[in-house]
């Protein structure tokens, strides 16, 4: 998506784009362009390195990395009326840069898109974000990669900042019993924690207490 055409979606509330590249300046254009955009759904896109968000009015903001490709060095977003935000991340070669994110309620996080989730790049981002950005959500939802690196760094010593979260959901298979050493750590330093979620639980042949 390179159109030069400038974009008045005066009306648009939702906008879904998929596996399309999306240049800069197109990003740029939309954002200033559609002043009532209350949901963005960006999965898999590229092209863009830079999300500048000032609309009052846009609540909602998902973005996927693609899985199979490179994504260029550096996303940056900035989203202070950004209330729900869904994230997956491809760390490899990649930095994450979120700012201004002190109206988020609601918050998901995922790697994705390599195969070695515990590299030096996964685990300075995963800490990272973790105490600037989803430390301070009400609703946390951890995907099953970025829970992984989570839970090595807890096993190796990391103290989980305390949390004021009421709500956790963890995507995990809990095949290895770090990602258990992971909840427990998390149990511990969200005193306010309301309602516990684990998806994907396999309870055959894990061992929760040693």
């Amino acid at each position: 998506m390179g159109t030069l055409t400038k974009i008045e979606w005066r009306s648009l509330t939702r906008l879904d784009i998929d596996d399309t590249e999306i240049l800069q300046h197109v990003i740029e254009n939309i954002l200033s362009g559609c002043p009532v955009l209350h949901t963005m759904d960006l999965d898999e896109c590229w092209g863009f390195s830079c999300l500048d968000i000032k609309s009052r009015n846009l609540h909602e903001l998902k973005i996927h990395d693609r899985e199979d490709a490179e994504m260029g060095p550096l996303l940056e977003i900035s989203a202070p009326y950004v209330q729900t935000l869904d994230i997956s991340f491809n760390p490899q070669g990649r930095k994450l840069v979120l700012r201004n994110t002190k109206s988020l309620v609601q918050a998901k996080f995922d790697f994705s898109g390599y195969e070695e989730p515990n590299s030096e790049e996964a685990r300075r981002l995963a800490k990272e974000v973790y105490e600037i950005t989803l430390l301070h959500v009400k609703e946390l939802m951890l995907g099953r990669f970025y829970f992984i690196v989570l839970s090595e760094l807890a096993v190796y010593g990391w103290q989980l900042p305390v949390s004021k979260r009421k709500c956790l959901t963890i995507f995990t298979e809990c095949v290895d019993k770090h990602n258990i050493s992971g909840i427990f750590a998390l149990l511990k330093y969200s005193p306010n924690l309301k309602r516990l979620a684990i998806e994907g639980f396999e309870p055959e042949g894990v061992t929760w207490l040693g």
